[in-house]
């Protein structure tokens, strides 16, 4: 919130509650400003250029909740983990740093399991880019390596509110990806046809059934590729209702506690600070 307030008083507007699509049309966006920028989040970790940062012990959140992902649908551990890359918390004590969505999965996974374990963030959970996107839940336009393992966390997140017993606010509510010309149609017929392998749920759709499924495009758009069992959740209730749900299982959620460095013995981690 103090964000928001700092931002505001910055001259940016917010319009909460606003869906592009159904409350207002791309058209109309396109008539008020000059540009529109989509914001969908990082998919891959940022890297800390620390001393510590090479020690044993210090993993990527993002590295261990793909092979935990990949275990809990049935994979064997060598593919789930190939090359002898096993993370695994097994018999261990574990400090997540950070308390964005993948942080507060993976306290939330670790304590579903009995491993214990401590999430520090330094501001609120949520509080940056965690609570800033389009809570979009997909495996349309993914790397096709990464299709699988959508599909998968998808399975999740059809469940996830009866899961952690709280609104993360996942709805299965399709998403589309509107294409302005025929390159653009064809960059995602290829897409499409590599993915066609998983039995994914993508189609094109051009003229009326356009329309139907995004009023309001059809006159700029030539056709969208749409996924309808791909979902979105609400940003800013996902990460704290699986927090809280972490807690419940055991978990010891920090907020307002910045970690600034790491207790080393023999060479490996064995404390935060």
């Amino acid at each position: 919130d103090r964000r928001i307030e700092q931002m505001s008083a910055e001259g940016v507007e917010f319009r909460p509650g606003v869906e592009v699509g159904v409350d207002v049309t791309v058209d109309a966006l396109l008539a008020e400003f000059d540009a529109v920028v989509l914001s969908g989040g990082a998919e891959w970790p940022r890297d800390l250029d620390v001393a510590e940062r090479s020690l044993d012990g210090i993993q990527f959140a993002m590295d261990f909740l793909r092979q935990q992902n990949k275990r809990d649908a049935g994979d064997a551990e060598a593919k789930a983990a190939p090359n002898g890359s096993t993370i695994s918390a097994k018999g261990k004590h574990v400090v997540v740093i950070g308390g964005g969505i993948v942080g507060v999965c993976t306290a939330y996974f670790l304590a579903a399991k009995g491993v214990p374990v401590v999430l520090c963030e330094k501001g609120e959970i949520a509080g940056e880019q965690s609570s800033r996107n389009w809570g979009w839940c997909r495996t349309m336009g993914r790397d096709i390596g990464e299709v699988p393992l959508a599909i998968e966390s998808l399975k999740l997140w059809r469940g996830m509110n009866e899961r952690v017993g709280r609104e993360t606010g996942f709805r299965e509510a399709g998403i589309m990806y509107l294409c302005e010309t025929e390159k653009e149609v064809a960059a995602q017929e290829a897409w499409l046809d590599q993915a066609k392998q998983y039995q994914v749920q993508s189609f094109l759709v051009r003229g009326e059934k356009l329309e139907e499924a995004m009023p309001g495009t059809s006159a700029r758009f030539v056709a969208g590729l749409f996924t309808p069992t791909d979902g979105k959740a609400e940003p800013a209730h996902a990460a704290p209702a699986i927090a809280e749900a972490a807690r419940d299982l055991g978990a010891t959620i920090l907020t307002d506690c910045a970690v600034r460095g790491v207790d080393i013995h023999n060479g490996s981690v064995c404390g935060a600070i």
